[in-house]
């Protein structure tokens, strides 16, 4: 199998590996958004009504931002 993926990427033009790249990144970013929102929703359902949920939330999205700054 490893020879097939090997000759498989070695074929592939340029144009074709950043294609799949960009394709693959869309993936990502849905699955991260849809982890976000799933984490979101725990959050609410944790915090009580007192608390400022959207600061916290607002706090981690900074902090994601930073990290990747």
């Amino acid at each position: 199998m490893d020879g097939d993926w090997k000759s498989s990427w070695e074929s592939m033009t340029i144009d074709d590996l950043f294609a799949l790249r960009e394709q693959v990144q869309e993936i990502l970013r849905e699955r991260l958004k849809a982890k976000q929102a799933e984490l979101d929703r725990r959050l609410q359902a944790l915090a009580p009504a007192s608390t400022d949920v959207e600061s916290i939330k607002e706090l981690g999205r900074r902090r994601i931002k930073g990290a990747h700054a």
